[in-house]
């Protein structure tokens, strides 16, 4: 699929950048009053917030904490919730 990388741009912006930056995480993302922040569930939070950019279809979320450690989060087609979420 194609995306207008403008609208994109836009969207990981609104999404993710402005609510997540500089932000105590804990306290100021609701997702996370409940769940632990740790980089796996960051990048679960990050890949439901983008699943909603129209006319695209996510592939896989990657965050990296330093240039030797990164986590790459992606759904796992017809797997039940406690088996959703791939990581490595």
């Amino acid at each position: 699929m194609i995306a207008n990388l403008s609208d994109l741009d836009a969207f990981v912006d609104r999404e993710v950048i402005e609510p997540f930056d500089h932000t105590y995480l804990n306290e100021q993302i609701s997702e996370f009053s409940e769940r632990v922040p740790t980089t796996e569930n960051i990048c679960i939070e990050i890949f439901n917030r983008l699943r909603e950019f129209p006319n695209a279809k996510l592939e896989r979320v990657r965050v990296e904490e330093t240039s030797l450690n990164s986590l790459n989060t992606w759904e796992s087609p017809g797997a039940t919730d406690d088996r959703k979420w791939k990581t490595y």
